[in-house]
């Protein structure tokens, strides 16, 4: 009984650990993913902002190509980076939906555009008049460059920015990592301790069990060699009919087999080999002269 509860306790021990174990990596392992997300969508914000400067570049190199050469072909890089660096800040506008810093950014970020994008279109009406360099082309130029200047200087700021979120989801991913190796680590730890408590404690039990049976068997030495020396036949069973103890006189004197006289035999092989026996009856009991009355019973095994 003491072993199976050990055992029992032992196991509900082991399933509990490892429940843990289990709970813990798949939490860490979640946080961990949450965290490399993040990560991910910070690199991303980054690269729609480098987009939106390089459209705006695009932009301005397309103006001024056409500027200098005249040649169509320029206004057509020209208009389609624009279109480009318009959807580039919505989808910096999408991206940043949680980061109420960053949308008042976007915003700011929008009307820097549109006032570049606007200096550049007057650029180039001025620059469809005669070509020579008049001081409204110079005037607009100017504005342009201050635009660009301060759109540059508010990506920059944004990119910085990112770059904090990007440091801080960098740390908060190497603890997720460092959490869920000290959790794997501490559940294999107590894990380990549990079984090399369990074996100590089995062991111990064995040793224990070990002194009980050589005790036992101290013992029961000591009770054969008792009933070894009694002169009457003695035999003990169990309630369940086993042969538990017995003396060799008990089987001289009942006539029972050799083959029986080991624990663990049932009474019911004694009561076969018993019942076809007839009564027997001893001589003495006749013996002498004259008429008497004789009483006698006689007993079975």
């Amino acid at each position: 009984m003491l072993n199976y509860r050990w055992m029992l306790t032992t196991a509900i021990t082991l399933f509990v650990v490892l429940a843990t174990v289990v709970f813990l990596s798949i939490r860490f392992a979640i946080s961990e993913r949450s965290e490399q997300a993040w990560v991910v969508h910070t690199y991303q914000v980054i690269g729609q902002l480098q987009n939106i400067l390089s459209d705006m570049q695009e932009a301005e190199t397309g103006q001024r190509g056409y500027i200098i050469t005249r040649q169509e072909r320029f206004l057509g890089r020209y208009h389609a980076s624009i279109a480009n660096a318009r959807k580039d800040l919505q989808i910096f506008r999408a991206k940043t939906a949680d980061n109420p810093q960053q949308q008042m950014r976007a915003a700011r970020l929008h009307m820097l555009a549109e006032a570049r994008i606007e200096a550049l279109e007057r650029a180039l009406t001025n620059a469809r008049r005669p070509a020579t360099v008049t001081p409204p082309l110079l005037a607009a130029m100017d504005e342009g460059k201050k635009w660009m200047d301060q759109l540059q200087n508010e990506l920059a700021n944004g990119v910085a920015n990112e770059n904090t979120l990007l440091a801080a989801r960098i740390r908060a991913r190497r603890a997720a990592e460092h959490n869920e190796v000290m959790a794997s680590s501490l559940a294999g730890l107590i894990a380990l301790l549990v079984m090399l408590g369990a074996v100590w404690m089995l062991l111990r039990n064995n040793a224990r069990l070990a002194r009980s049976e050589q005790k036992l068997e101290n013992q029961s030495a000591i009770l054969q060699a008792t009933l070894d020396n009694i002169r009457d036949g003695i035999a003990m069973f169990s309630s369940q009919g086993e042969l538990c103890v017995f003396n060799t006189n008990f089987f001289e004197f009942l006539d029972f087999p050799s083959a029986h006289a080991r624990a663990g035999a049932y009474i019911s092989a004694f009561e076969d080999i018993n019942a076809p026996r007839e009564p027997r009856i001893p001589k003495n009991i006749f013996s002498g002269t004259g008429d008497r009355q004789v009483s006698y019973h006689f007993l079975s095994p």
